[in-house]
């Protein structure tokens, strides 16, 4: 009996010592891979940001997105806060204010998080300057007072944002005279590490000169703010100075100067964007949020499905039903928000393809005022290099062949008479742009990102979402004859196509639009 004891003893001792050593190896494995991720996301922040800093910003966001894509993934609340700031800030310096304020304020939510005040006050700096550059007085000064009242660890650059940001707020409120002293005593307090080392200060202040009129004075100050910028390399502040330069010439009344600096901006801005490769980046960034709202959705379904079935189980504990029903009401209204959000997120990727559509028009008619000092013709040189492509069988097209036929493309995509066709195919597609399908298949796939299904799916929805929500010119119309107008003859084809690029049903999404759209209306 001794003996037996003595042996199980031994045993339980191995035991426990094998089992410490597993919890130990567990614990020395958990801890090397966090190091892993945060080395990680330490490469894709280091190496976007020095693609920000040559003013490379669709490569930049590309890191960026996989940083932050990283960090949800392995729920790193520091780095979806680094993440998120710096996505905004590409769209702030590509001047996309919507999108930059939407990741500025999911970086704050993750410094509210993380309880950590000092990347609290540096988000709130991005929000405020965001807001400026919004014309929106009123929220830039409920996050600038916010911003005063949160702890930073740098006193210095605390002070100094202080006062720019105070000058900024005192300039939307028209009240020039305190916003120039502001931008005064911010220039003088300074910090070295600010990298525009006071440009914008000089264009703040040629502002205010341009708002009392005083156009000569506002000449000074964005003639310097230029020289400063050029001498910085920054292109970004040389194109807002010559953009400035350009109003206030025209407003007294030199067209040659004002035509000047109109078309050193526009070459500057050639010079800085892709903006090709840039919506590239954005809609890859679409997606990315559109499938995790779309995860998101699905595990709040599941999770109210399952609700469901142990609520039938246990409904005659009424005390227990009732906590199942208040956890089914909670979840329902989170899944009404994720709701809302995609149809904020429909509403901004319309705006997104009309700015696009915008700068396609700009690009091509600055090609085409280059073409018309050329030797050849644009219309013979792009004849030729397509006779040449088709006679060797290559399906390769130039920049300006690609963003031509692009332009046609999107011409007849957002005719909506045409689309509606039933039988609308890709030969339809092909025989109106006058191309042929080589071409305009590549075009779809290089220049839209998808292919021919998946875009004529999305123009045709997009127009149902807003027949669906328009009441004046469509609310006597069923949701079928809204469909079968638009060219779907099937349901099912027309609900799993629009399920596809909402992640809702269109009932849902009318129904939630058209609530959301009663709310935003001011009370008469």
């Amino acid at each position: 009996m001794i003996i037996l004891l003595k042996q199980m003893k031994s045993h339980t001792t191995i035991y426990l010592r094998v089992m410490l050593i597993a919890a130990l190896i567990h614990f020395a494995t958990g801890i090397r891979a966090a190091e892993d991720v945060n080395d990680q996301l330490r490469q894709l922040t280091a190496t976007g940001i020095t693609y920000v800093q040559a003013e490379q910003y669709s490569e930049a966001l590309d890191y960026f997105i996989e940083a932050l894509k990283l960090a949800e993934r392995e729920k790193n609340d520091r780095g979806v806060y680094i993440s998120c700031t710096n996505i905004g800030t590409v769209f702030s310096y590509t001047k996309d204010y919507s999108n930059a304020l939407y990741y500025y304020r999911k970086s704050y939510d993750a410094a509210l998080k993380a309880k950590d005040s000092n990347s609290q006050a540096k988000t709130l700096i991005n929000i405020v300057g965001t807001y400026f550059e919004m014309d929106d007085a009123v929220n830039a000064r409920r996050y600038n007072e916010l911003f005063i009242k949160t702890s930073m660890d740098d006193l210095k650059l605390k002070h100094y944002y202080t006062l720019y940001n105070n000058a900024v707020v005192a300039r939307l409120e028209k009240k020039y005279d305190i916003a120039r002293y502001y931008y005064e005593q911010a220039m003088k307090h300074l910090p070295e590490e600010i990298p525009s080392k006071g440009v914008n200060h000089l264009i703040d202040l040629g502002h205010i000169s341009m708002e009392e009129g005083h156009e000569e004075e506002a000449i000074g100050f964005f003639q310097k703010a230029l020289a400063e910028a050029a001498s910085l390399g920054q292109h970004r502040s040389m194109i807002d100075a010559c953009e400035q330069l350009t109003i206030a010439y025209e407003k007294i009344g030199d067209k040659e100067r004002a035509e000047y600096y109109k078309n050193k901006a526009l070459a500057t801005s050639d010079t800085l964007f892709n903006q090709q490769q840039l919506n590239f980046s954005k809609s890859r960034l679409t997606d990315f949020e559109r499938d995790k709202s779309q995860r998101y959705i699905d595990s709040l379904n599941t999770s109210l499905n399952i609700s469901l079935v142990v609520m039938a189980f246990v409904a005659l504990l009424l005390l227990l039903s009732m906590a199942f029903i208040l956890v089914i009401r909670r979840k329902n209204k989170t899944l009404t928000d994720s709701y809302e959000l995609l149809i904020e997120k429909n509403k901004d990727l319309s705006k997104q393809a009309e700015q696009s559509k915008n700068l396609r028009e700009q690009y091509l008619a600055v090609i085409d005022k280059l073409e018309k000092v050329s030797s050849l013709p644009p219309r013979e040189e792009e004849e030729a290099s397509c006779e040449d492509g088709e006679g060797k069988g290559s399906s390769y097209l130039n920049e300006e062949q690609m963003a031509r036929l692009a332009r046609k493309i999107t011409s007849v995509m957002e005719d909506v008479s045409v689309i509606s066709n039933p039988d609308f195919n890709q030969n339809m597609l092909v025989q109106l742009t006058g191309s042929n399908t080589t071409y305009v298949s590549n075009v779809i796939n290089v220049v839209f990102g998808k292919n021919f299904k998946a875009m004529l799916n999305e123009y045709r929805i997009n127009e149902a979402c807003k027949r669906l929500v328009d009441t004046e010119h469509y609310g006597h119309m069923t949701i079928e004859a809204i469909y079968r107008e638009l060219g779907y003859v099937s349901p099912t084809v027309f609900i799993n196509a629009f399920k596809k690029v909402n992640g809702m049903t269109p009932s849902q999404y009318q129904k939630l639009a058209r609530e959301k759209n009663s709310y935003d209306e001011p009370i008469k």
